[in-house]
């Protein structure tokens, strides 16, 4: 019988410059070795001090504020504002190239996928590569992704500004002239 885990890093980095992770779990689905550790852990529920790295208190504290962030409604705004305006930028770009097949957007990843065509969606990966490259020499951050290589992926911070996603867009349609 295949035992059924749904434990899973939850957060990554998310105290900002101190690292800090954590996984959920139901205690009885997963495997008896993280059973037996976490029967270890005190009622109090503070982690067993074998490493410097459980729960220091700057990293939980910047992790707690992380989700206070994170919670707040304005955040929420924020992205969707900010995520449809991102979205509708690329999809202007997408108007002007060729290149472009697909605009992909949820919140404020998005992604773009490259082809040599629209009709046939033969994936462009030469492309890809060339504007992934004029993107980072421009000042945005992106990386290749699909199985194909050909799509420019974006996954902004959700406290970038509306004058950052401006800049962003714009720097996708100089790297797509250059490239």
């Amino acid at each position: 019988m295949q035992m059924q885990c749904p434990t899973g890093v939850v957060f990554r980095g998310c105290s900002d410059t101190v690292p800090i992770s954590f996984s959920a779990s139901a205690k009885d689905t997963c495997n008896p070795a993280l059973n037996v550790t976490l029967s270890c852990v005190p009622p109090s529920g503070e982690a067993p001090h074998s490493s410097t790295f459980y729960g220091h208190p700057i990293a939980c504290a910047g992790a707690l504020k992380t989700l206070e962030r994170l919670a707040a409604p304005e955040t929420r705004a924020h992205v969707e504002r900010v995520g449809t305006m991102f979205a509708e930028g690329l999809h202007a770009v997408a108007a002007k190239f060729s290149a472009i097949g697909e605009v992909r957007a949820a919140g404020l990843m998005a992604a773009i996928e490259l082809v040599r065509d629209r009709a046939s969606r033969e994936p462009a990966p030469e492309l890809t590569a060339q504007t992934v490259g004029a993107l980072m020499q421009g000042g945005v951050l992106a990386w290749p992704g699909g199985i194909h290589d050909n799509v420019i992926c974006f996954t902004p911070p959700l406290t970038i500004t509306e004058e950052q996603v401006t800049f962003a867009v714009g720097a996708v349609e100089r790297a797509l002239q250059i490239s």
